[in-house]
């Protein structure tokens, strides 16, 4: 998985996590980001992900990379920790494709810790969805606003990675000043 040396070692913690090995492009000093143009020369056969970083509140040059990607079957992953409100081209930052978002206490968007994964892939949300508490079948989510019952069948180990209602309110406190903030 290629991503840029400029970035938070959570980043590189998920690639390893995830079994896969992190390959280090450089970055523009310009924006202090990589480009489509480094990453290309990264790529291998065995390159399966591209994790871009938007950083500082500035989106990555996503039109050439998303192409690169394309051309070589490559998954992309944005990071978008630092994104948070920011648009490419008029569209927002985690509109297309696979992002996290941090809300981290020092974001510009905050509920003091916690984060947000988006997608436009349904497969991919579900299974999220199932892992992000313990592996459970059903969440409060379901439990409260689905009517769905109770249950704690563990479909498989999963990790606990919902907001504490508490976080929850914050952020969307936060996401409705969310203009005025940036």
């Amino acid at each position: 998985m290629i991503t840029p040396s400029q970035t938070w070692v959570s980043t590189a913690n998920m690639i390893c996590l995830l079994g896969a090995t992190p390959v280090f492009v450089d970055v523009d000093r310009g924006t202090l980001m990589s480009s489509a143009a480094l990453i290309e020369q990264a790529i291998t056969p065995r390159t399966k992900a591209i994790v871009p970083v938007h950083y500082a509140g500035a989106a990555f040059d996503l039109d050439p990379l998303y192409a690169l990607a394309d051309r070589h079957g490559i998954t992309v992953i944005e990071d978008a920790a630092h994104a948070t409100g920011t648009a490419y081209k008029g569209r927002p930052i985690g509109n297309q494709g696979t992002a996290i978002f941090s809300f981290h206490a020092i974001k510009n968007m905050t509920c003091a810790e916690g984060a947000m994964f988006v997608t436009d892939n349904a497969q991919l949300a579900d299974r999220v969805r199932q892992l992000k508490f313990h592996g459970l079948g059903v969440d409060a989510y379901d439990r409260l606003t689905l009517g769905r019952k109770p249950q704690a069948e563990v479909m498989e180990p999963g990790f606990k990675y919902n907001l504490a209602d508490l976080n929850a309110s914050i952020a969307l406190v936060q996401l409705q000043r969310l203009d005025a903030i940036n």
